[in-house]
């Protein structure tokens, strides 16, 4: 059961100015991945063996140019919600081995393809992870904070974004193939995000 939010918790400015400054960085690679999402579905409706593949590739290219804006904003929203969850505490149970038998075949693989993202990320930052972490924990202490739920990180961005196609109507083979690029695109060039962030809570003070 997730716990109320802690009214007296007075956060200090530097917290909202390092979901701004993220925030805005990240955009800039999520218009990256769908700047690079047609030439990526093209290249496999080129490789296809059969015209239904073909016509999968490029009515799924059509559609997500389509609702592009509104991935954009789902995305967003949810990256914003992280920071507002990450002040509520005993929101750090995992999923249990029960309620796996709850979750269907397309939703098994999302969450399988979010848990791959955050362990290869996770291993190419995990200094910078771990230390923005440590940080976002002194801010809001003693609110407890976890890699899984710092919002910066792989597994709460991975996350995010796979939650910001469940309304997008295309096969599951779609999607795995955008978290795929949502790694490449956004996830492995986070390294100048997590240091500018870092660097922002040190000048606040927050060492």
């Amino acid at each position: 059961m997730r716990s109320a939010k802690r009214k007296d918790l007075v956060l200090p400015p530097v917290y909202q100015s390092v979901k701004n400054l993220a925030q805005k960085q990240i955009a800039t690679l999520i218009s990256s991945l769908f700047d690079n999402t047609d030439d990526a579905l093209f290249e496999l409706a080129d490789k296809s063996r059969s015209d239904h593949q073909q016509d999968m590739y490029f009515d799924s290219m059509r559609h997500i140019r389509l609702h592009r804006k509104t991935l954009e904003k789902n995305f967003l929203t949810q990256f914003a919600a992280n920071f507002e969850n990450l002040l509520t505490s005993a929101d750090t149970l995992d999923v249990t081995s029960d309620d796996y038998a709850l979750i269907d075949q397309d939703e098994l693989e999302m969450s399988v393809a979010v848990s791959g993202i955050a362990s290869k990320v996770t291993s190419i930052y995990s200094l910078a992870i771990m230390q923005l972490t440590k940080r976002f924990g002194s801010v809001i202490a003693p609110v407890p904070v976890t890699e899984r739920l710092n919002p910066l990180g792989p597994h709460a961005l991975s996350s995010a974004f796979a939650g910001a196609m469940s309304d997008l109507d295309v096969q599951i083979k779609i999607r795995i193939i955008l978290m795929k690029l949502f790694e490449r695109f956004v996830m492995e060039r986070m390294g100048p995000v997590y240091e500018d962030v870092n660097a922002k809570f040190v000048q606040a003070g927050v060492l």
